[in-house]
């Protein structure tokens, strides 16, 4: 387009020196632009690219120091496994462990009987979890169990893990009697209706995770209708 004589490598020489701009790196003599923010603008492409650089960098730099933490308190907990065993009583109902590993409610028992039998109260039961302490019994004062619902604290990707904190029955004459778990999550739907009472309990455990492991214990339970 532009010839092959003199004339034409004339233009064409002259168009590439108008359009050629030096490619620069204003930043890289600095000793510290983190706090010189009249030096970013010596970047002109990408536009605000160093602002992007250092806001990247702020929220990388923060994520680790979170996982850092979250990994220092597994830590800690192991520690006291190791070191204290159990350090827990077999039960049911595991108090606020604050900063260490938490689980919740453990397990559940029920009483096929009045409160005022002399039979001794032989409970019902499935699986359980290791840790807490079995709470005070409660009675239907007039009735007996007919449906129930459960605390339930949502799977999370990070941070602790508790699964089942609490549960909630119904009486067969109106009456409601909750458990002494934990606060986190949430009640779910109620149970369906066993108008003959509960005759059965089956419960859904998780193992022991180990050294470094996020136990939940109880993670689900089902009532048989008699």
């Amino acid at each position: 387009m532009l010839g092959s004589g003199e004339g034409g490598g004339g233009v064409e020489s002259s168009l590439l020196l108008s359009h050629y701009i030096p490619f620069l790196s204003p930043l890289s003599d600095s000793t510290s632009y983190f706090s010189n923010q009249t030096s970013w603008n010596d970047c002109k492409e990408p536009k605000n690219i160093a602002l992007w650089n250092i806001t990247l960098f702020s929220i990388l730099l923060g994520l680790g120091c979170l996982e850092f933490l979250l990994c220092a308190i597994q830590i800690v907990s192991a520690l006291f496994g190791v070191i204290c065993g159990d350090c827990r009583k077999k039960g049911k109902v595991e108090k606020n462990q604050y900063l260490l590993d938490d689980t919740a409610l453990n397990g559940i028992r029920i009483y096929c009987e009045r409160k005022d039998s002399t039979s001794g109260n032989n409970p019902r039961q499935s699986a359980d979890g290791s840790w807490g302490e079995w709470k005070p019994i409660r009675w239907c004062l007039r009735g007996f169990i007919v449906a129930f619902t459960l605390r339930v604290e949502e799977h999370k990707t990070v941070g602790d893990k508790t699964a089942v904190n609490n549960i909630n029955v119904m009486c067969s004459k109106g009456e409601y009697l909750e458990g002494e778990g934990l606060i986190w999550g949430s009640y779910g739907a109620w149970s369906n209706r066993c108008d003959n009472g509960i005759c059965g309990i089956q419960t859904k455990v998780q193992e022991k995770q180990g050294l470094l492991g996020d136990d939940t214990a109880l993670n689900d339970v089902r009532f048989l209708c008699c």
